[in-house]
């Protein structure tokens, strides 16, 4: 979408250190862009939909989540290569199988509370 590329560019130019509603404002008046992308209520509209560092601890457990969850697909398609593939031991294969499951739910487990300062930079 043009808007959202022309905002990006504007917020790049601005830079991090300064970045915010009123200098993206000013920023995109400069370039005779706020009336394209919307104005002040587009600005306003994506500033409220930005993430907030409050849910910080909310928004990390969604994505571990999501990875274990993209683990357990990935082990369990493994999983099925090899029972197709296996032609030996089940016992053998029974306790590889249990131990790669093991190892996702015992990575889950073994997850200490961290510090926000080791999320955010």
């Amino acid at each position: 979408m043009l808007t959202n590329r022309e905002v990006f560019i504007a917020m790049l130019e601005v830079g991090a250190e300064h970045l915010d509603v009123k200098s993206l404002n000013q920023k995109l008046k400069d370039k005779s862009m706020l009336a394209e992308i919307g104005g002040i209520p587009y600005l306003n509209q994506l500033a409220d939909e930005v993430p907030s560092a409050a849910n910080l601890t909310y928004y990390l457990e969604v994505v571990e989540q999501k990875f274990q969850l993209r683990r357990l697909l990935k082990i369990a398609g493994e999983i099925a290569e090899r029972v197709y593939a296996h032609d030996g031991s089940t016992d053998h294969l029974l306790d590889e199988v249990e131990r790669d499951i093991l190892q996702i739910s015992q990575n889950r487990s073994a997850k200490e509370a961290a510090r926000m300062g080791d999320y955010v930079p």
